[in-house]
């Protein structure tokens, strides 16, 4: 409810957004969202593939995420 919430109030385009989080909570949230740019943020390295749920794209700094809309 977060997300639809602050796309309704700051006209948020969900279809060109992207969502970068740091557990795997906040990539179900964008899911439910319907967000497809999903970022899982994985700074100390802990985070397994096996945890990569949805596909979605682990990186280890915001400099690996150049633009979000290119896939």
């Amino acid at each position: 409810g977060m997300i639809k919430k602050a796309c309704k109030e700051f006209s948020i385009d969900i279809k060109n957004s992207a969502l970068i989080g740091d557990k795997p909570t906040d990539i179900e949230c964008g899911v439910n969202a319907n967000i497809k740019n999903l970022f899982l943020l994985d700074i100390n390295g802990t985070i397994k593939n096996t945890h990569n749920i949805y596909g979605t794209k682990i990186v280890h700094s915001l400099k690996e995420i150049q633009n979000p809309h290119m896939d």
